[in-house]
C-alpha cells in the first residue's frame, strides 16, 4: 500500500515552477529565433519530464507512469494544438516499459522472482517441459519436520523423460524451486520461459530495484539519450540533403521552415533553383527568400495565387509539417494542401521534412480538432474596419457589419498527397508510418 503512494520531495517545488515557467513561454511564443519553435518545446518538455522522474516520490511503474502522464498532460495545455509535448509525453513512457521490461529480465531479478513466486512441481510438468539434465541444490523439508533436516539433492536425467516417471522424492504439490535455499543462475538455465518471463514485480521488488538506482538510472540515462537525438535532429535530416537535391532542379517550397532552409543549404553546392511562394497573409516566405539568396542560392520569391502556374516548371516540393498523423497525412501551414494538389496534378513528387517527435499516433476523424485561428489583422487591418464603420454612420449601406474574417493556421494534407518523408531515421514512406508508431510508443499510451 505505501508503495503504491507518493512521497513528495525537496525538489518537487523546483520542478512545478519549471513548469510554470514554461506554461507562459510556450503561451507567449518566447522562443530563439536560430531553431524551430516545435523542437525548443520538445526538448524543454523532455527535459523537465526527466526531471520529474529524477525527483519523483513514486518508486513502481504504475505510479510513474500516472504521475508522468498527469505532468506531460499538463504541460500540453500551454499548446492545445500542438502535439508535439503529447508525443514527448508517450515517449517518455515507452521508455519507462521498456527499461523496466529490461530490468525484469535480468539475472538477478528473476532470482528474486522465482523466490516469491510458486511454480508447477516437475511432476505436474509435462515430459516436453522437464529440463535435462539438471540438478538442484538441498531443499528444506516440509514445515511438520521436526529434526528440520536437509532432503538429499534431486536429479533429473533424461531417463526420467523417456519414462515420463515423476519425481518421488520430492511432494507433488511443493515445487523445488520454491524450496531452494539460495536460486543461483547455472539452476536456472534449464528451466522453461513461462517461468523465467515474469509480467510484473512485486511493488516492493520494483521499490528495491528503483531505491538501488538500477531502474532508475536506465530510465534517466534513455531519456537523456533521448534528448541529446531531439538536439541533432536537424542536422541529421539536413545531411540526407545530397540525396534528394540534384543539380539542375527546380525546388518548391511555401513560408518558412527551419528545417526546409538548413535542407536546402546544406546541398548548395549543387546548382538548382528555388521557388518560395510567400505564405500569405503573413509572408513568412520572405525571410526564407532573403536567406537562401544570401546564402547564394538562386530564388524566386512569388504569391500563393501563382503556385499552380509555375508548378510545371518544378521538380520537387519541400514542405515542413507541424504534425505527422496516424495514417500518413500531416498537418501543415495554410496553403499547404493548395500546393500538395498542384503537386498531384502535375505529377511532382512531394517531400514532406520532419523529425519523428512530431510522429502522433491520432487519426484525422475530425479535421476540425487541428484548426487553430489566428488573429484576422493580417487579412483586413482593424483600421481598415474603423474606418468602413465611420462611413456607415452617415451611409448604413457601407457598413460591413455581416462580413467575418477568418485566418486559418494550418491544414491537413492526406497521405496520397505526399511522396516521401525525410526523418531522422531516414527516408520512408506514408504508409510506413504505423510501423514507426509502434517501435516509439507503446499502444496503451495512444490515448492519454
Amino acid at each position: 500500500f505505501f508503495s503504491c503512494m507518493a512521497v513528495k520531495t525537496e525538489k518537487e517545488p523546483e520542478v512545478e515552477a519549471q513548469i510554470d515557467a514554461f506554461l507562459i513561454d510556450v503561451k507567449r511564443g518566447n522562443f530563439r529565433p536560430d531553431s524551430s519553435p516545435s523542437l525548443q518545446v520538445a526538448r524543454k518538455a523532455a527535459e523537465i519530464l526527466r526531471q520529474i522522474v529524477t525527483h519523483t516520490g513514486r518508486t513502481n511503474i504504475n505510479g510513474l507512469l500516472s504521475t508522468v502522464r498527469q505532468k506531460g498532460m499538463r504541460l500540453s495545455e500551454a499548446s492545445p494544438y500542438n502535439m508535439v509535448i503529447e508525443n514527448v509525453t508517450r515517449r517518455v513512457m515507452y521508455i519507462i516499459r521498456e527499461e523496466y521490461e529490461n530490468i525484469i529480465r535480468e539475472p538477478e531479478t528473476q532470482e528474486q522472482r522465482l523466490a516469491t513466486t510458486p511454480s508447477a512441481s516437475p511432476a505436474d510438468r509435462s515430459p516436453s517441459m522437464q529440463p535435462a539434465d539438471l540438478t538442484l541444490p538441498p531443499v528444506a523439508a516440509d514445515s511438520g519436520d521436526t529434526d528440520n533436516k536437509l532432503s538429499p539433492p534431486i536429479s533429473i536425467t533424461k531417463g526420467d523423460h523417456d519414462t515420463g516417471s515423476s519425481l518421488s522424492s520430492t511432494p507433488e504439490d511443493i515445487s523445488p524451486l520454491k524450496k531452494t535455499r539460495s536460486a543461483v543462475n547455472p539452476h536456472l538455465s534449464g528451466l522453461t520461459q513461462p517461468e523465467l518471463d515474469p509480467v510484473i514485480l512485486t511493488a516492493k521488488t520494483q521499490d528495491r530495484l528503483w531505491v538501488k538506482g538500477k531502474w532508475k538510472a536506465g530510465v534517466i540515462a534513455h531519456i537523456t539519450e533521448y534528448i541529446q537525438e531531439l538536439k541533432e535532429i536537424r542536422d541529421i535530416i539536413s545531411d540526407q540533403a545530397k540525396e534528394h537535391l540534384y543539380a539542375g532542379e527546380v525546388v518548391l517550397t511555401l513560408g518558412y521552415s527551419h528545417i526546409v532552409e538548413a535542407f536546402i543549404k546544406r546541398a548548395i553546392k549543387e546548382k538548382f533553383e528555388v521557388i518560395v511562394a510567400e505564405g500569405s497573409p503573413t509572408n513568412r516566405g520572405h525571410m526564407l527568400a532573403k536567406n537562401l539568396s544570401a546564402a547564394g542560392i538562386k530564388t524566386t520569391l512569388i504569391p500563393d495565387s501563382a503556385i499552380f502556374a509555375i508548378m510545371s516548371r518544378v521538380n520537387k516540393v519541400l514542405l515542413g509539417a507541424y504534425a505527422v498523423l496516424a495514417d500518413g497525412g500531416i498537418i501543415a501551414e495554410a496553403g499547404t494542401h493548395m500546393a500538395a494538389m498542384a503537386a498531384k496534378a502535375h505529377r511532382t513528387p512531394l517531400v514532406v521534412l520532419t523529425g519523428l517527435y512530431k510522429l502522433s499516433p491520432v487519426f484525422p476523424i475530425n479535421i476540425g480538432r487541428f484548426a487553430a485561428w489566428t488573429s484576422p489583422a493580417p487579412v483586413m487591418p482593424f483600421n481598415t474596419v474603423h474606418r468602413t464603420n465611420l462611413a456607415a454612420q452617415q451611409s448604413p449601406d457601407a457598413g460591413i457589419n455581416h462580413l467575418y474574417v477568418r485566418n486559418p493556421q494550418c491544414d491537413y494534407v492526406p497521405p496520397d498527397l505526399i511522396h516521401t518523408y525525410v526523418t531522422n531515421n531516414g527516408a520512408v514512406n506514408p504508409s510506413y508510418t504505423y510501423r514507426l508508431l509502434a517501435e516509439l510508443y507503446n499502444p496503451e499510451d495512444y490515448e492519454l
